[in-house]
């Protein structure tokens, strides 16, 4: 039987998801994880007036079990737990970094993801901060992504969505005690600290993480992304909740068609 398609054409005005709220491409009933998103074509015109990195994925769901988040104390190598506001809505209680250098926070998941939608909230970084990305290898110990894995590198200076997007590492491996005190072992993590640190510390009312299946680099203003899986079709990992698309620019210009279905 051949599969039947569901078709989708709007703007997407964010950079990924500027909110858990924000209505992505589609979603699946909450909690059926034996349906899963799998996408024939899918497009997308950059307008955000620059060029853009471009790409497509899935949505990880709010929840504590599936991936967390929390902060990173560099003098006592400890993680402190911040799941539940960073998965909530309420306003400027995820710090990113404090004054002091080294420090800055983490985010796990069950399942490998790539890129990050943190809402930055009217407490923004000032001064002249560097940050330093990290992954969980075996052994207990980080390794620094490169630029060249780095889609979109940290900045937190303004209010509003900012992405952290990356390629992921070949040899990323589960946490393990080793890697904070106070870590849960088990999930792959990233870590951002500033190595020099802000005079003031950005804070985040938000966190949504995400899996992008396809991406390209350095698409032109009124440059078209696409993607015809003519032979088939990509499909997301069951675990996503929402088809999204993701562009480094944001604008209401920007503008989305796809054709997706859920199956099981």
């Amino acid at each position: 039987m051949q599969a039947s398609y569901a078709s989708v054409q709007r703007a997407w005005a964010s950079k990924f998801l500027s909110s858990y709220a924000m209505a992505p491409l589609a979603t699946r009933t909450a909690g059926v994880f034996a349906t899963r998103f799998s996408v024939q074509n899918l497009a997308v015109q950059n307008r955000s007036g620059s060029a853009a990195v471009v790409g497509w994925g899935g949505r990880l769901p709010a929840d504590s079990t599936l991936w967390k988040a929390g902060q990173w104390t560099n003098a006592t190598t400890t993680f402190i737990d911040d799941t539940a506001d960073a998965q909530s809505s309420a306003a400027t209680d995820v710090p990113l970094t404090t004054t002091t250098n080294n420090d800055g926070f983490i985010v796990m998941a069950q399942v490998p993801f790539n890129i990050l939608s943190i809402i930055v909230s009217a407490t923004v970084a000032t001064g002249a901060p560097v940050y330093d990305v990290a992954y969980s290898i075996a052994g207990g110990t980080w390794t620094t992504l490169t630029l060249a894995n780095l889609l979109v590198a940290p900045a937190y200076a303004a209010a509003g969505e900012s992405l952290l997007w990356f390629e992921s590492p070949g040899d990323w491996a589960m946490s393990e005690a080793g890697h904070a005190t106070g870590i849960p072992t088990g999930y792959y993590a990233i870590r951002v600290r500033a190595t020099t640190a802000p005079t003031i510390a950005p804070i985040a009312t938000q966190i949504i993480p995400g899996i992008i299946v396809d991406s390209m680099k350095a698409v032109a203003d009124s440059g078209v992304a696409s993607w015809n899986y003519a032979s088939g079709e990509r499909d997301l990992l069951a675990v996503c909740d929402a088809l999204a698309v993701a562009i480094s620019g944001a604008s209401d210009q920007n503008h989305v068609t796809a054709a997706y279905r859920l199956h099981g």
